[in-house]
């Protein structure tokens, strides 16, 4: 198995994430990143998730934990009860927000700018100096909701 040059870390390289396999993934969480919060913001939604199954069996919270809870606090114009519930959970709603709106665009205009980013983004993460930094981030984040 052939080794980054950046992280030093294995991957295969002959078999790339093609187009197809990508934006069938993205499609499927973007509707499923609708669909859960559609159930956090209704009163149905109040019965069915527990909280974070690492907070639940290890009693420390995920990095991701009050993600949901931020972006509804969010979405009811709520920004610093937002950035106090888990700031990655503005982070995640962009990121939400930017699939919805890129995947139809790519889809009608038959283009594969999304991908294209995602390649990018990919290659950029894979430098050392920058996954450190991202990694950092996110230890920082649960820093700030733990």
């Amino acid at each position: 198995m052939p080794i980054c040059r950046n992280c030093r870390l294995p991957f295969n390289s002959s078999v790339p994430m093609s187009p197809s396999r990508f934006y069938a993934l993205c499609a499927a969480g973007c509707l499923g990143g609708w669909v859960w919060i559609a159930l956090a913001m209704s009163r149905f939604g109040s019965g069915v998730w527990k909280g974070c199954l690492m907070k639940q069996f290890f009693h420390i919270p995920c990095p991701a934990c009050g993600s949901t809870r931020a972006i509804v606090a969010l979405l009811h114009g709520h920004l610093q009860e937002s950035l106090a519930w888990n700031p990655l959970g503005i982070v995640l709603f962009v990121l939400l927000l930017l699939l919805t709106v890129m995947l139809p665009y790519d889809g009608l205009r038959q283009r594969r700018c999304l991908y294209s980013l995602f390649l990018r983004v990919d290659a950029y993460l894979h430098r050392k100096a920058v996954f450190i930094l991202f990694a950092g981030a996110i230890i920082v984040n649960w820093w700030w909701i733990w």
